[in-house]
């Protein structure tokens, strides 16, 4: 004969039973999935985020912020030409340089995001890092003419830049003339075949002056007294950003003799009803009372031939103790 014990109906386990059931369900769940995830992460099967070019330039180098310092005309005499890129990556991307020289591929690099930043990075999310690449000159230099550097991420061409190389003998220009003024305390240098423009074209500028050559729009440069209040690049690119600048249009690190600045280089189009495709320089440099202009302006299909003398006479440039 059974007894009655043996015939209770089974009751269901009470609501704070179920819950702790229920939490140590999600619990272990959560626990296997995180084990998952981290497997799956180390191993190299998962990825968050996705490799791709921030920016790239041609520069001499990097200033002291390790930023770069632009150039985009070298002398067949310097010793090497920088690319500069900021990268997003993992650590195994791999980021390439294929180097042209008139339109041959003459020289290539390749190594991974981790060996160009020195350092563990990247390993589930993607990181950042700005990595350099050199092209360094034969012991005869470099060898004059176009040059175009194309940048690859994982096999894909995402930036070509351009830059060029003078023949050594075409890099000294002499300036004979100077214009000295010691109410805004500085000193510039000018070829002779320049003439000072007339005040009421200057636009507010401090002075300016133009070549005699025969154009429809000679080369030029003026010196202002601008409004700007610093040379910092975030703050100079924060404003010409708002004014439409392009990215390949903004300021860049800079300096003359002891004094910091920046410049950039841009296309416009000048003239009311017939207009014509100018390309400009635009200096700034900090003084100790101004911060001052120097606006070059030439035809764009003049550019690359009024270039060297348009450097020379930035560089010419003081500010007067």
């Amino acid at each position: 004969m059974r007894s009655g014990r043996e015939f209770q109906q089974w009751e269901p386990p009470h609501n704070g039973q179920l819950s702790m059931i229920l939490s140590v369900f999600l619990i272990s769940l959560l626990v296997l999935t995180l084990v998952a995830f981290i497997i799956l992460s180390f191993g190299g099967f998962v990825r968050i985020g996705r490799p791709k070019l921030l920016s790239a330039s041609i520069c001499s180098g990097t200033d002291e912020q390790g930023r770069p310092i632009r150039k985009e005309v070298f002398d067949s005499e310097d010793t090497s030409v920088t690319l500069f890129a900021s990268i997003v990556a993992f650590r195994e991307t791999e980021v390439e340089v294929r180097w042209f020289h008139e339109g041959l591929p003459f020289a290539k690099e390749t190594k991974t995001f981790q060996d160009l930043v020195g350092r563990d990075a990247g390993r589930i999310f993607t990181a950042r890092g700005n990595v350099l690449f050199e092209l360094e000159a034969s012991s005869q230099g470099l060898d004059p003419g176009q040059y175009e550097a194309h940048v690859y991420i994982d096999g894909n061409k995402v930036k070509t830049l351009n830059f060029k190389v003078l023949p050594s003998d075409q890099k000294t220009v002499i300036l004979r003339s100077q214009y000295r003024d010691e109410k805004h305390h500085f000193i510039i240098r000018y070829p002779r075949d320049f003439l000072k423009a007339d005040p009421a074209t200057l636009g507010g500028a401090v002075v300016g002056f133009i070549s005699r050559k025969e154009s429809p729009y000679p080369p030029r440069f003026a010196v202002t007294i601008t409004k700007f209040e610093s040379v910092s690049l975030d703050y100079l690119n924060g404003i010409i950003k708002n004014h439409g600048a392009k990215e390949d249009e903004l300021f860049y690190s800079y300096s003359l003799g002891a004094c910091k600045g920046a410049r950039r280089t841009f296309s416009w189009e000048f003239g009311e009803n017939e207009k014509i495709s100018l390309k400009s320089i635009q200096v700034v440099v900090q003084g100790k009372e101004y911060v001052y202009g120097i606006d070059c302006h030439s035809l764009a299909g003049e550019f690359d031939e009024n270039l060297p003398v348009f450097n020379a006479i930035i560089s010419s440039f003081r500010v007067l103790d």
